[in-house]
């Protein structure tokens, strides 16, 4: 009998082969787990697992990874052991900033938009236009270390997303909303860079559809856990109201099963009573 490799067949293949090396090799010389292991196990981990990387897996597993996958891959196989720590380094001064743009109120619930931008420690995630192709900007450590080919991340661009959940103050429960995510890039300084802000639409109601579940009574965070060309920082709160009176994100879920959307001057009474009495006594003592 003679076995016929059809497509599906080999795609199947290498996206299970993909998985494997992507989990199982490149998680181990990468991200938090490869800054705090053992510096006298780290070198020979290393070296084993770029061998078996090198006889084992080729072109094929590079479709089905992410960006930020494929530049670590780069430079395993290109035996840059320096280069790995750097951007396992640029990967954990990565965060995200969150930002409710929109809230509308209804007798269901409450309609969330919410825009997340990925930061570091330099600055914004940012990539730059080449032609048809957009490039990572990588930071100084890494620059000379990626040539423009290492660098194209455009493919990802249509990965990117933002899961939106809710927690409960009281128990510590939590879901998932269902989310509607789009990629826009905003340039900086008028040049050929940008920077990807992530746009997502939310809905919070009493029940959550996907759970099933009814929501308890009580105040609920709402959170954001963004990626962007396979950059994913911790998820954080989403913040509502400007600078200085930016306040996480809070919806109230009453004892009849109403959604209350926060109150920016009463979140800010609640949470910063002192900022209230300085504002009030300032009014005070402003002339009629």
């Amino acid at each position: 009998m003679v076995f016929v490799a059809y497509p599906t067949a080999i795609a199947f293949r290498d996206s299970l082969l993909a998985h494997w090396y992507r989990g199982k090799m490149l998680g181990r010389v990468g991200g938090a787990n490869f800054m705090t292991r053992d510096p006298a196990l780290k070198r020979p981990l290393y070296e084993e697992i770029r061998k078996l990387a090198l006889e084992r897996f080729g072109d094929e597993v590079n479709p089905y990874l992410a960006y930020n996958a494929r530049a670590r891959s780069h430079l395993l196989r290109a035996d840059d052991f320096d280069g790995l720590e750097a951007l396992a380094v640029f990967e954990a001064g990565l965060r995200t900033e969150a930002t409710l743009v929109e809230l509308e109120r209804d007798e269901d619930g409450v309609a969330l938009v919410i825009e997340s931008r990925i930061v570091g420690e330099a600055g914004p995630l940012a990539f730059e236009r080449d032609g048809e192709r957009l490039l990572w900007v990588p930071p100084d450590s890494l620059a000379e270390r990626l040539d423009a080919a290492a660098r194209d991340a455009g493919p990802d661009m249509e990965r990117n997303y933002a899961d939106v959940l809710i927690t409960s103050l009281k128990d510590g429960t939590e879901y998932l909303l269902r989310t509607e995510t789009e990629t826009r890039f905003e340039p900086i300084d008028g040049s050929d860079r940008v920077v990807p802000v992530l746009s997502s639409k939310a809905r919070m109601a009493s029940r959550v559809a996907a759970a099933k579940a009814k929501l308890r009574p009580g105040e609920w965070t709402v959170g954001v856990t963004a990626a962007v060309a396979g950059f994913t920082p911790p998820g954080v709160p989403a913040q509502s109201g400007r600078w200085p009176l930016r306040v996480p994100l809070v919806v109230t879920v009453t004892s009849a099963g109403e959604l209350l959307p926060p109150r920016l001057r009463g979140e800010v009474a609640r949470r910063f009573p002192r900022v209230t009495r300085a504002f009030r006594r300032a009014r005070a003592a402003t002339p009629g």
